[in-house]
């Protein structure tokens, strides 16, 4: 068994995002277990030509008919929520994970981060806007409030990635016993980890990560003090900060021309349309994906191997920046 693993779930509506994600891990040298939940239309074909192709080893969680029960058929919510039991479990079978979604890739190698959490650390990317906890009925479970005083939380943290150890399962067990108890968690997935972070008491245990160095959410990554630039053949973020990893829907036209459209929204609200900052965010998107394409169509595995698994307008968008 590995020290280290990744968990993460996947289906064939992101079979591109699970292409882009195995290359990439297998790009930045990881050599751990990956933990793949693959949901009943995930082609098993691809994960054995992956297992062959890759320097790291592929640990197989097929579809559960009967858990999928248990979210009332949901595809998304078994394919979200399920991976939190899986994780509380299998962490004890390594000296640390980390909790991932589908739709990411890596562009830097991360053991060092697997390392910190190995000393009971958690690592967790910082959340741009923070909430308070306590006294809200959605975030109850079984009726009862789990955080006990309300609390503004200034470590609140995204879904993903999370680095941690053993040490944490219980945080996890507990958003999966939230979401699958009779008289479930009503809040999303962002407010269930960090609500179990405070009910369990290892809020002091966490330490949060630049979130444009991860996940860029709230267009962190295309926003000009914080944007993805290119360096040296690698990304990093216009102040400084080193890039690990990317989130995000970039093989699909649909999710690219809605970060458009919240950068544009953006750009007039507050810099007066300024067409010097929308060459800025542009080029960003351009950079990202660059990298996209490197890992769907000039690693190990391309997406021209398996083209019945990807839908037409997703292939057809991404070949589009090849022309």
């Amino acid at each position: 068994m590995a020290n280290y693993s990744f968990l993460v779930g996947g289906d064939l509506d992101f079979f591109p995002a699970a292409n882009a994600l195995l290359n990439s891990l297998d790009y930045i040298g990881f050599t751990g277990d990956v933990n793949f939940i693959a949901f009943r239309d995930f082609p098993l074909e691809y994960l054995k030509l992956a297992q062959e192709k890759f320097c790291y080893n592929i640990v197989l969680h097929p579809f559960n008919e009967e858990i999928f029960k248990t979210f009332e058929g949901q595809k998304s919510h078994y394919m979200k929520r399920y991976r939190y039991g899986v994780v509380s479990e299998i962490c004890k079978d390594y000296g640390s994970i980390c909790f991932i979604d589908i739709d990411m890739f890596f562009v830097r190698n991360v053991d060092i981060f697997f390392e910190i959490a190995s000393h009971d650390i958690m690592l967790g990317c910082a959340k741009t806007g923070k909430v308070k906890y306590g006294g809200n009925p959605s975030y109850f479970v079984d009726g009862k409030d789990i955080v006990d005083s309300p609390i503004w939380n200034d470590k609140d943290m995204c879904c993903c990635p999370i680095f941690f150890n053993s040490s944490f399962s219980k945080v996890f067990s507990d958003v999966y016993h939230a979401y699958t108890t009779e008289n479930r968690f009503q809040a999303s997935d962002l407010f269930a980890i960090n609500s179990m972070v405070l009910h369990n008491g290892v809020r002091d245990r966490l330490l949060t990560m630049p979130c444009q160095s991860w996940v860029g959410t709230n267009e962190t990554m295309l926003k000009p003090f914080t944007r993805v630039v290119e360096k040296d053949g690698n990304l990093i973020s216009e102040n400084g900060e080193v890039v690990y990893s990317v989130h995000g829907k970039w093989f699909s036209e649909g999710w690219h021309n809605g970060q458009i459209q919240h950068m544009d929204r953006a750009i007039e609200r507050y810099l007066g349309n300024s067409k010097q900052c929308i060459g800025w965010y542009k080029q960003s998107m351009q950079h990202i994906m660059n990298w996209q394409l490197k890992m769907q169509f000039q690693h190990k595995i391309k997406l021209d191997q398996f083209p019945q698994y990807t839908k037409e307008h997703h292939m057809k968008f991404m070949k589009s920046f090849m022309e």
